[in-house]
């Protein structure tokens, strides 16, 4: 699914799937929707990163732990991993995939 309103996300998604070395099959990518941020969800084993544009700024905002601190339901994260965010600026998409790519060693 791709939104017009994910661009940020789009972007870093592309970003990561061009930097990550590990085999094919070994990441899961699922769309992320809370709100007014839509972005993607990028899970290996028990940990996951959720990451799109923020929706009060042009910023990215990166939310990352464990996959049972995250909804089902649009993948939305739990309020401690939602007040331990992570914040890029607007030209980092390729900050965002280094970091996905390091939490999720």
């Amino acid at each position: 699914m791709v939104i017009e309103s994910n661009y940020m996300g789009n972007a870093a998604l592309a970003y990561f799937l061009d930097k990550a070395q590990d085999a094919p099959g070994t990441y899961i990518v699922e769309p992320y929707q809370n709100g007014r941020e839509h972005g993607w969800c990028i899970r290996k084993g028990i940990r996951q990163v959720c990451f799109s544009g923020f929706r009060r700024s042009d910023e990215f905002v990166v939310y990352a732990g464990e996959v049972h601190e995250f909804s089902m339901q649009g993948n939305v994260p739990s309020q401690e991993v939602y007040e331990q965010r992570y914040h890029y600026p607007y030209e980092a998409a390729s900050q965002v995939a280094d970091f996905v790519i390091s939490f999720l060693k």
